[in-house]
Order: structure tokens, then sequence, then C-alpha cells
């Protein structure tokens, strides 16, 4: 496992001062903040943006799944009394209508709102607390769980893979919030140790999507353009230029199982991932290496679907 580097120069906001109901200092700090990129959200309440219901419909009156999957279709957001309507484009920023005023917000802040509404808000999935749009970037407030680090740290700190059962745990809870951004429409493309928060404490143990940069309407069509991390990237990517948003999220949820089960990444680069033939641990479980070899599958129309992995044996 490598870890990619991170930026040493960027200008760094600790909020931890800040109660849930100073939200104007709050404001006041991250505006003044011209190239800030660094967040740290220790000990903040999370309790802002609370209020969004969503309803996922084509507004010139097309079907539901049609809504889903025609990029000329518009979600149509209720929040707080207040109708959006946001592009479902893939452009970078969609086109949002507030009381009568058209505006533009990142395409990532409008997922984010769809895949973490709710009341309570999805488990498994960070939550959108705040936007601000600076001069050259955005800045996103984002809830962040105490204690956590992410997933490649939870696993490569310890020095050694995680055990089936410790697996079985995460594996189950980014199953399940895969499963609800993808009822909600959304699709990932992202998927990564790096993108999971591991919260954990004496009691309990909680993973995280995060990260939602390079997500997208999920859509029977397949995606055409490469975004996403090129060592978790499903082989049909090299072979044909061309992606489907449910079987390439099972390759890389394939990917995670597999790395952190044997603290390595089985392919290191595109002709391993066409061609090498997966190497696992012997002394994995039976129901353990025919998940991975089925997640893991180099042709898409192989691996099983999230619903199909929730239900295997190995997670029961």
């Amino acid at each position: 496992m490598q870890k990619k580097q991170v930026v040493s120069n960027s200008h760094y906001a600790d909020l931890p001062s800040y109660s849930s109901s100073s939200s104007d200092r709050k404001k006041k700090c991250l505006k003044k903040a011209k190239t800030l990129s660094i967040v740290d959200l220790t000990g903040l309440s999370s309790t802002s943006k609370s209020g969004f219901s969503l309803v996922l419909e084509d507004i010139s009156g097309a079907s539901s799944s049609s809504a889903r999957t025609s990029s000329s279709s518009l979600l149509r957001l209720s929040l707080c009394g207040s109708d959006h309507l946001v592009s479902s484009s893939s452009v970078k920023w969609p086109t949002l209508t507030l009381e009568g005023r058209q505006q533009e917000i990142p395409l990532e802040v409008a997922l984010l709102h769809i895949v973490g509404s709710g009341h309570p808000a999805p488990k498994g999935i960070v939550r959108l607390l705040e936007w601000f749009k600076l001069p050259t970037e955005v800045l996103l407030v984002l809830e962040r769980p105490v204690p956590c680090e992410d997933l490649f740290d939870y696993v490569s700190n310890r020095g050694v893979h995680l055990g089936e059962e410790e697996t079985k745990v995460i594996m189950r809870q980014l199953l399940e919030a895969v499963q609800v951004i993808h009822d909600r429409g959304v699709v990932h493309r992202d998927l990564k140790p790096e993108n999971v928060l591991i919260e954990s404490d004496s009691s309990h143990l909680q993973a995280h999507l995060i990260d939602f940069g390079c997500a997208n309407l999920l859509r029977e069509r397949p995606f055409t353009n490469f975004c996403g991390t090129t060592l978790y990237t499903a082989p049909e990517w090299f072979m044909e230029n061309k992606l489907h948003g449910v079987s390439s999220t099972v390759w890389q949820l394939g990917m995670i199982m597999y790395e952190i089960l044997h603290l390595r990444r089985p392919f290191s680069n595109a002709d391993e991932i066409i061609q090498k033939p997966l190497m696992l641990r012997k002394d994995l479980s039976a129901e353990c290496q025919h998940l991975l070899q089925w997640c893991l599958d180099k042709q898409p129309q192989g691996r099983p679907t999230v619903k199909e992995i929730l239900q295997h044996p190995w997670l029961q």
C-alpha cells in the first residue's frame, strides 16, 4: 500500500472553538480565507444542514428511472420549503433555481445534498454542513467523526492485514452506504481506502464514505470519461474506455476488500489489472475467496450487484 502525498503548504483553519450557535462567526472566518483548503472540525457540532427532503423526478414529466439516467433531466430538491432545480448534466457547475433566481452550484455539492438527506441522515455517508464559493476554489465544510482515520491509515498503521471478522463489519457498512447512494441515483466512482473514514472508539466501529468529487448521477449507459484513481479502475476501462456505474463500483469494493485483507493491492498497473490472475491468501475462508473472485471478475457482466454481495454467505 502506498500513501498518496499531501500538500504541505495548505492553509489551515481550526474551528473547534466555534459553537454550533456561532454560524455567523464561522462564515466570516471561512470567507476571509481566500486559499483555505484544510478545515479542522474536531469537536464541532454537526447540527446544521439537516432540513433536506428529496424527490428524484424529471421536471418535464418523464418517469423516475429516465430522470436518473437522462443527461437532460432535472433533479428537484426541496430544501426548507424552497424548490431547487439542479441540472443533471456532467458539467461541474449545474444551474440552481432558488426563489426565482438562477445560481450555479458545484455538482459535488448537489450530489452531497442528495445522498445525505433525511431524518436521520443515512449512516456511512459524510454529511455536508456548509459550502463556500471562494475566488479560485470551493470550500466544503464536512462532518468529521471523532475519533477517526481513513481506512488506509487504519490498516497500514497496524502493520498487519485485518482479519475476516473485522473486514466483514467494514465491508457490510460500505456496501449498505453504497446501496443507499445508488438507490438515490448517485454513483461515487472513486472508492478506495483513502476515501473511507473509520470512526472507532471503545464501543463501535463505523465506516463513512467521503470525497464525492468524482461522483455523478447513476445511469444505465456507460461512462466514457475517466474520473477516479487508476489502480482502482476496472479492466474494461483500459480495454474499451468505458465503465458502467454498478459493475465498476463492485470492482472498487472488491479492491478495497482485497487490500485490507492482504495489506497490498492485487494489481500494480493497467496490464496487471487486465491480465494478471487474482492471487489470494490460502488461509482465507472459501466464502471469502469466492466473494473476492466474484467482485474482481475481469468481465463486468460476471460481477455481482451490490444487493447480491449483501446476500453472500460470507457476510451472513
